[in-house]
């Protein structure tokens, strides 16, 4: 959702500008390319940052969520995909 704000706000569609580090596009990114990268591993459940990064500043926005809220969130999207209310 923010790449697609970050997108919007530039007058260009996201498709067009992005970069995403998991498909397997490394590298420097190009000038007016928004860049995406995935850190998923052990313990990190319910973390999520969000950086703006430029030439001469960083920016960045983080929350945390529990493991137990995460777990909950987790079941409940699951279930809402399979049709289920529980």
């Amino acid at each position: 959702m923010l790449g697609e704000a970050a997108a919007r706000g530039r007058g260009v569609s996201l498709a067009s500008v992005e970069r995403r580090g998991r498909d397997g596009i490394g590298g420097e990114h190009l000038l007016g390319e928004l860049g995406f990268s995935v850190l998923r591993g052990g313990g990190i459940v319910g973390k999520h940052s969000v950086t703006f990064a430029a030439a001469e500043e960083v920016v960045t926005l983080s929350h945390v969520t529990s493991v137990q809220l995460a777990a909950r969130l987790s079941q409940y999207r699951l279930s809402a995909k399979h049709g289920s209310k529980s």
